[in-house]
Parts: C-alpha cells; sequence; structure tokens
C-alpha cells in the first residue's frame, strides 16, 4: 500500500496502545493489560485492532494491523501476544497516528499471513 491509513486519538487507552505497539512488534497480552484497563482492552482496543485489519485487508488481502499470537516460554508456559506486522510504522501526527507502510516488505507480510487468511483477525 503506498499510502497511510490516519488513526484519531480518540482516549487514553487507545492512546497508551498505540504509543507501546509503536515502539515494539511484539506485547505481551497481560503487559498491555496493565497500561490498559481490562475493559477497554477488550472492548475499545481489540475492536480498533480488528477495524483496522479490516481496513487493511480492503486494500492487500494478505496483510494486517496486529494479530494475537502465542508462545512457549522457557518453562513451558503459554504467553499470548499481540504482533504488529513489522512492515507499519506507526507515527504521531497531529492528533491522529499515522500507519505507514514499507514498501519492501509486502511479499514478507503475504509469506506469514498465508496460513492466517480464514483468521477474523
Amino acid at each position: 500500500m503506498n499510502f497511510p491509513i490516519a488513526i484519531e486519538k480518540r482516549g487514553k487507552n487507545l492512546d497508551r496502545f498505540f504509543e507501546i505497539i509503536s515502539k515494539q512488534t511484539e506485547v505481551l497480552d497481560r503487559e498491555l493489560k496493565k497500561k490498559v484497563s481490562k475493559s477497554s482492552y477488550y472492548k475499545v482496543v481489540l475492536a480498533e485492532v480488528y477495524k483496522i485489519n479490516q481496513l487493511i485487508r480492503h486494500f492487500e488481502p494478505n496483510s494486517y494491523f496486529c494479530m494475537p499470537d502465542l508462545h512457549k516460554d522457557q518453562n513451558g508456559n503459554v504467553l499470548k501476544t499481540l504482533k504488529r506486522n513489522p512492515n507499519i510504522e506507526i507515527e504521531d501526527f497531529n492528533g491522529f497516528y499515522l500507519l505507514k507502510f514499507n514498501d519492501h516488505g509486502e511479499q514478507a507480510t503475504r509469506e506469514t499471513e498465508g496460513n492466517r487468511q480464514g483468521s477474523l483477525w
């Protein structure tokens, strides 16, 4: 995609989410819930991620903004994370968050997402 997507700033919990996810490509679910109220995380943040993913897929069917992911740590505990597409940069600009796509990463996004096409995310 050759154009940015603008997301208007709309509240402290969503702002905290964008601040965190713009600095890291993968964040533990529990860490996000510490910074964003649990109810807002489910009602606002994940709902916004879902809408952004749907918008991106309208233009680039095999791409995404954020996806849930599961990992096992060294002790065998399962960790739930939210993983941002590494080909998307987030910029804070005049009351908006701009999602900018790196053109050189489109093929990597397609390869990563090839197995998740049926996902709701």
